[in-house]
């Protein structure tokens, strides 16, 4: 069938994304696992990095994702009684944008003024992991539900 050709694809690109979102969440562990201790500054050019690097798949992820025939407008034509679940990604899109770019000019400020809170970065930072994390599953809870369950079953 045309359409399973398509959706191989379709299902492709959704592995490459997740993959690189999951290198860049292992990217920003591996920086808040280091001891702030040995080195203030280093510390946040590491968080930095991996932030930036992060920002820029979220940049990408978005507009590819939302786009008209991207993922999620497929996801709502496919299964109409997803549209609330969609939503929900695409506030989740927005929101680890803003953190992103917040948690960036943190580290900015806190580079020019020579003045280290590495407590607040790193709890912005976690909670930008931990969303990201969160954002995942239930991506992968989506596609599950719009791929691979069969709306039949028993009649009750």
């Amino acid at each position: 069938m045309g359409n399973d050709a398509g959706t191989g694809r379709r299902t492709s690109a959704v592995d490459d994304h997740t993959k690189a979102f999951i290198g860049a969440r292992e990217a920003l562990h591996k920086a808040l696992a280091i001891d702030a201790d040995t080195g203030e500054v280093a510390w946040m050019q590491g968080i930095q990095q991996a932030i930036q690097s992060l920002g820029g798949l979220l940049k990408v992820h978005q507009g590819e994702s939302e786009k008209a025939g991207g993922l999620l407008r497929e996801i709502t034509s496919t299964k109409p009684a997803l549209v609330g679940e969609v939503d929900r990604l695409e506030r989740e899109h927005i929101e680890m944008l803003h953190r992103s770019n917040a948690i960036e000019q943190e580290i900015e400020r806190q580079l020019a003024f020579e003045e280290y809170k590495v407590e607040l970065v790193r709890m912005e930072a976690e909670v930008l992991h931990a969303i990201l994390h969160l954002h995942l599953l239930r991506t992968d809870w989506l596609l599950y539900e719009v791929y691979f369950r069969d709306e039949g079953g028993e009649e009750g």
